[in-house]
């Protein structure tokens, strides 16, 4: 498969995919501008890991790690270090109904040297920050908004060393009570959206419209879950060797192909697009969180994701920072062909916008029209080629005009 992407003039996308003899599909996800696959790399402000970072318009950036390390950013470009107490090992970080929150753990807060306590903590800006919920040998591990409620998770370890996590609820973010079960074991990360929430963690995927009652669901697979959210109207899951499962209600999940066997962690959504990051460096995106793309290999591991300042921003091992380029020009028109008797095109772009389809059958020839389409009706949208390419290969290309 050849795919190349130029801009034509103001407002035109031009996509290019070649459908060859002996392909059976050939997939074109390039945009011309588009900064995906443009990646810088941040100087480093520490050395140790960071977990999770998240965004908010206002704010900016706030990424999170090992050793109370806690930095802010308006542009994810310039970075200040706000470092935290070193006995904090922050997990966890998410921007929620106007309010940053913090999770993790803090060692050494208990009556034993080897005990610790949980962190929960809330800002407004990401510089001054409140504890919300301290408990002994209780870690907090992702917190999710919804049905007028908070719902975070609380690892409990009792003194036979069984994990068990908890529902941890509040109604205003700053009064937080155990509200049931979850699950015998560790849950590492929530997600709310239509009308549910979704725990997962390890083989398990939990689900509840309450944040008290727990019911778990079928997984297909049985790789280790790390994290989950919900974007572009439905749930997606990442884990271990590169597990994407999406699910439209939180009950009933579908196993994706990654391209990755790679550890799959963090989770952003923004400009149209949803990205998926991991060890060695692993950046996936997608535009239907179906077919993924990847678009980075640093061999950096990678923790968190973020969406925010037209870009997506990744953090992980050794105080990694990884910046993509604007997302805004990511959006044009993208051709999907499946090979048959005849060649199909689905088309997937802007509903209501004029699209004109062509192809050639080689590559610097002349382009010929195949169907012009005045107000693309639905998208994805179907398109029949019943003519064949006498060189036996034919590029098809798709222009947004404006």
């Amino acid at each position: 498969m050849v795919a190349q992407s130029s801009r034509l003039a103001t407002g035109a996308f031009l996509i290019i995919a070649l459908h060859g003899q002996f392909q059976p599909d050939a997939r074109a996800e390039g945009t011309a501008g588009c900064g995906l696959n443009s990646w810088e790399t941040r100087p480093p402000l520490v050395n140790t890991w960071l977990r999770d970072i998240a965004y908010d318009a206002t704010s900016g950036f706030v990424a999170v790690g090992d050793y109370g390390q806690l930095l802010t950013s308006i542009d994810g470009e310039s970075w200040t270090l706000r470092e935290q107490p070193v006995s904090i090992g922050f997990a966890r970080v998410r921007r929620v109904d106007g309010r940053y929150i913090a999770m993790g753990r803090q060692f050494g807060a208990g009556p034993m040297a080897d005990s610790w306590s949980a962190v929960l903590w809330t800002s407004s800006d990401g510089l001054a920050w409140t504890p919300r919920y301290e408990v002994t040998n209780t870690v907090v591990n992702g917190v999710a908004s919804g049905n007028g409620m908070f719902v975070a998770i609380a690892i409990e370890t009792g003194s036979s060393g069984v994990a068990t996590s908890r529902s941890l609820v509040s109604i205003d973010g700053v009064q937080w009570i155990v509200s049931g079960t979850i699950a015998e074991s560790w849950m590492y990360d929530i997600a709310f959206g239509n009308g549910i929430f979704v725990a997962v963690g390890g083989s398990r995927i939990m689900a509840s419209d309450d944040g008290a009652t727990w019911v778990e669901t079928p997984v297909p697979g049985v790789q280790a879950l790390q994290a989950v959210g919900f974007h572009l109207g439905q749930f997606i899951a990442v884990g271990d060797r590169g597990t994407i499962l999406t699910s439209p209600d939180g009950l009933e999940w579908t196993a994706r192909v990654s391209g990755t066997t790679a550890l799959l962690t963090g989770i952003a959504a923004g400009g149209g697009q949803l990205a998926v990051a991991g060890s060695a460096g692993t950046v996936l995106t997608s535009h239907n969180a179906v077919d993924w793309v990847s678009r980075v290999d640093s061999r950096l591991d990678l923790r968190g994701l973020a969406y925010g300042a037209d870009s997506f921003v990744a953090v992980g091992k050794y105080g990694t920072v990884y910046q993509s380029g604007g997302i805004s020009a990511c959006s044009g028109p993208r051709l999907t062909l499946t090979r048959g008797l005849q060649s199909r095109l689905d088309l997937t772009g802007q509903v209501g916008a004029r699209h004109r389809i062509e192809y050639s059958d080689q590559l610097g020839g002349t382009w010929q029209l195949l169907l012009e389409i005045a107000s693309l009706p639905e998208s994805p949208y179907e398109i029949i080629d019943p003519t064949d390419s006498p060189t036996g290969q034919r590029f098809y290309r798709a222009i947004q005009l404006p």
